[in-house]
Parts: structure tokens; C-alpha cells; sequence
């Protein structure tokens, strides 16, 4: 019996220092790669400075949680983050959410400072996605599996100025690897849309200046927000198809044909990253691929 109880406490403590070391070898691993330093604003060639710039790993032994904090100076002013939170695998098929607790605040030198009170991004990256830069082959194959990302809950809030987005849906790729996807959209403040509606309306009776081209661009500004006006209280549909965005019925924009990557042109650098899983966490997976930060689907 005391040889058994011996085993089964090796057993244990074993367990135990396996996980710990697989989880914070790939915590770390992640901090890093979701960090932003100097270096990377460097390498974009804009003449950004990275003032208190800080990540934090915490949450084990459960998800992984994630807190980048800093403030971002250009010429013409500052971004501010207090704080934005990842938590999660990080793994496809994993949900991750993603959110600013105290908002982000925009300091410009010729206006007055705009303030995100709150944001929060639920989202689940698709289990097989191979990742932006696997080519075009690889793409189609995924394609035809009908996966999408999926979005649980975005929500933006702006007090100060009367706007509360909230939305949820899912991206996915068509048959030509565009981006194609349903959205469900509801707004809980239109006062900064009401006030908007108001300032193009005025402008359209008082400003002579305007040529037929303007008019019409303005014109079709005001049906776009009339309609989202209507949808207080409401839920709207935005649809993705086309490579354009529809209101309802209504074309709000278009964006360019995508063309992804081929394997030979892609960055080598972007490597792939593992975490333990939260069904088998004494076990270290094999590497999974994820999407690069400022990877996205939808674009």
C-alpha cells in the first residue's frame, strides 16, 4: 500500500510539473509574439514612438490571459491603451476573447481627445484555417470545408459622444477566396448618428459649393444612416459578398479583390505556435498553426 501511495504521488507531482513547465513555456511563447515593441513599429516604417509599453501573463493553471498596456505618440498626437486583455488557448477552434476594460482614448493636437470607453471581441478562429500565406491551393481545400470564423459578441462603446455598436456573425471564404459572411447588427445609442444625420442634412440645404457628385455622395451618407437610425432597438442584417458591404438592401461600401500570398512570397518568419490543451493538459500537442495578429479573414 505505501509503495502505491509512493507511485501514485510521483505520478502526481509529475503531472503537475509537466503542465506547469508546458504552460508557461507557451504562455511566454505567446506574450511575445502578441507584444508590441518598438522594433515592430520600426519595421513598419512609421514614425511612431512606444511609450510604457508593458505585457503581463497570468491565469494559470486555467486560460491564458494576456494584458498589453501602452501609449503610441505620433506627430499629429497619442493613442492611449490602458489595457487590452486577451484570454484564452490560443489555439484554432478555441474561443478567444479580446477586450479594452477601460477603453482607448485618441489625443489629437488640433481636436478634441476621443474616448472608446469599451470594447469586447468574442471570437473563435476556424479549427483548419492554414493561415493567410499557405497559397491559394491550400485555401480552396479549406474552402470547401465551409468553416468560418466566427464572431460570438463585438461591442464598441462611446459614451461621450452617444454610440453603442453591438454585433455578431461569422466571416468565411466563397468560391473565388473572398470573403463572404452574415452579420447581425443592433445599436443601443444613436445620438452620435442622429447628430451626423443633422450636420449632412444642413450641409445639403445651405452649402452652394456643392457639386452633383458631392450631393449624391452625401445623399447616399444620409440614407445609410437614416436606416441605421431605424434600427434602434432593432436587429439589421450586414451582409459581405460581392467584395462589398450591404445594409439590408443597401451598398455601403466595396473593397478590393483580394489576391493571398503563394507559400514562395510569404514571410518565413511567421512560425506557429502550441499551447496545452484544456482537455489533455498534461500532454504538449503538436504545433498548431495561428493566424498572425494582424491577420484577417475578412480582408
Amino acid at each position: 500500500m505505501n509503495k502505491f501511495l509512493k507511485i501514485l504521488t510521483i505520478i502526481v507531482v509529475s503531472f503537475g510539473l509537466i503542465y506547469t513547465s508546458a504552460w508557461y513555456y507557451f504562455g511566454f511563447k505567446i506574450k511575445d509574439a502578441v507584444g508590441i515593441s518598438q522594433e515592430d513599429i520600426d519595421k513598419t516604417g512609421q514614425n511612431i514612438t512606444l511609450v510604457n509599453s508593458k505585457t503581463t501573463l497570468k491565469g494559470f493553471p486555467k486560460q491564458f490571459n494576456i494584458t498589453w498596456s501602452g501609449q503610441l505618440d505620433a506627430s499629429n498626437g497619442s493613442l492611449i491603451i490602458p489595457a487590452i486583455r486577451a484570454k484564452g488557448w490560443f489555439v484554432p477552434g478555441k474561443p478567444l476573447d479580446i477586450s479594452a476594460p477601460q477603453g482607448i482614448e485618441v489625443r489629437t493636437k488640433t481636436g478634441e481627445p476621443v474616448k472608446l470607453d469599451r470594447m469586447d471581441l468574442s471570437l473563435t478562429v476556424p479549427k483548419h484555417w492554414p493561415g493567410h500565406t499557405a497559397g491559394a491551393a491550400k485555401l480552396t481545400e479549406w474552402q470547401a470545408q465551409q468553416e468560418q470564423l466566427e464572431i460570438h459578441n463585438f461591442q464598441l462603446v462611446f459614451k461621450d459622444i452617444g454610440f453603442h455598436l453591438m454585433t455578431n456573425g461569422y466571416i468565411q471564404l466563397d468560391t473565388k477566396l473572398q470573403p463572404a459572411g452574415i452579420f447581425t447588427l443592433k445599436l443601443a445609442d444613436v445620438t452620435y448618428i442622429e447628430k451626423k444625420k443633422e450636420e449632412i442634412k444642413s450641409r445639403l440645404q445651405t452649402d452652394t459649393a456643392l457639386n452633383e457628385t458631392q450631393k449624391k455622395n452625401l445623399m447616399r451618407q444620409y440614407g445609410t444612416l437614416s436606416m441605421l437610425t431605424s434600427a434602434k432597438d432593432l436587429e439589421y442584417k450586414i451582409r459581405i459578398r460581392n467584395n462589398a458591404i450591404f445594409l439590408s438592401f443597401l451598398k455601403v461600401m466595396s473593397f478590393p479583390f483580394i489576391t493571398w500570398p503563394e507559400p514562395m512570397m510569404a514571410d518565413t518568419t511567421s512560425s506557429s505556435l502550441t499551447s496545452p490543451s484544456p482537455d489533455t493538459p498534461a500532454a504538449i500537442k503538436k504545433e498548431s498553426q495561428i493566424p498572425p495578429a494582424n491577420t484577417q479573414m475578412g480582408q
